[in-house]
């Protein structure tokens, strides 16, 4: 593009009245989405009010203009997106508005490794980037979601994740999942992660990781089951946390 607009999976369309436009399926073992823009870039942009299901593994790696939005995921109307598998790449920037996923719809709802009834699954989540959810113009009731499950050993998030205050963000966090609690960027930070609500394992043997990298709060309306907190030290006192 010359000015700016680019994204790998593009789902739109919105009904005002009358029946909802129709689901978009993806089903492939791995699904490659590759996007490197110089202006506005995106992996998947959902501007819908219906669904965009991928069955399998997808694949995103993301980078755009540095005074530009860029996302590895967008939602921006009233659809939902739903993957399994994810492993997301979003290149480092100095914009702070260059996130993972940024869900800003008013009903909007993003599920990685999960259904909409709650299930989670079992598939490999790998995040790399920063995570928003707020709809600015949503009525209340009809705030974006963002629930992302980490429930492998090998699955991990690293950057900050912000529920904002017209939106939601759950993170399930079980056997050995790990969320690492930093800014993903270039430059300093300057959000601190809220969640909306945190689930770690049933039981202890089947907790989830969050390393605190950053000294800044975290604020978790709702908690239940079993993580561990793993916290920075100074390295010249190091009984004095960061």
């Amino acid at each position: 593009t010359t000015e700016g607009f680019l994204t790998g999976i593009y789902h739109g369309g919105t009904v005002f009245s009358g029946p909802k436009n129709g689901t978009m399926t993806i089903t492939a073992k791995d699904l490659n989405v590759n996007v490197d823009g110089i202006g506005k870039t995106y992996g998947i942009y959902n501007t819908s009010d219906n669904l965009l299901r991928v069955h399998g593994n997808t694949n995103i790696t993301v980078k755009g203009g540095t005074g530009a939005e860029v996302t590895g995921i967008e939602a921006n109307e009233s659809g939902t997106t739903q993957l399994d598998g994810l492993i997301l790449h979003q290149a480092k920037s100095s914009n702070p508005d260059h996130r993972a996923i940024r869900n800003t719809g008013k009903g909007s709802r993003v599920f990685v490794n999960m259904a909409e009834d709650g299930t989670l699954g079992t598939n490999k989540v790998e995040i790399e980037g920063n995570v928003l959810t707020h709809g600015q113009y949503a009525e209340e009731g009809k705030e974006p979601l963002t629930s992302l499950a980490l429930t492998t050993a090998d699955s991990k998030l690293t950057g900050t994740i912000l529920a904002g205050e017209k939106g939601k963000v759950d993170l399930y966090l079980q056997n050995g999942g790990s969320w690492y609690n930093e800014h993903y960027g270039t430059t300093a930070g300057l959000v601190t992660s809220r969640l909306t609500k945190l689930t770690g394992g049933a039981v202890a043997a089947s907790a989830g990781n969050v390393y605190m990298k950053e000294a800044k709060d975290l604020t978790i309306a709702h908690y239940a089951g079993h993580t561990n907190f793993f916290f920075e030290h100074d390295a010249g006192t190091p009984n004095a946390l960061k």
